[in-house]
């Protein structure tokens, strides 16, 4: 995910720069929806919470998932 927003951080800056340039605008949107929604790197058909896939909904609903973890001594 990191990637991904550094390299709208960096395609939105070329932009300002030069405001005619409309395939920055096509990447930024790719990049933003890979971003929030993640992104199938290995075609297996489902979005994983691994780097390079996961994006800030897969984030959400594993951060969710391990807050409902019970924790118990010596467990």
């Amino acid at each position: 995910m990191k990637g991904w927003v550094t390299s709208i951080d960096h395609d939105v800056q070329t932009l300002l720069n030069n405001p005619t340039d409309s395939a920055k605008i096509k990447e930024i949107v790719t990049l933003a929806n890979h971003a929030f929604n993640g992104f199938d790197a290995n075609g297996d058909g489902s979005i994983d919470p691994i780097p390079g896939e996961g994006g800030s909904v897969t984030a959400y609903y594993h951060g969710q998932l391990m807050a409902a973890l019970v924790l118990a001594p010596g467990s």
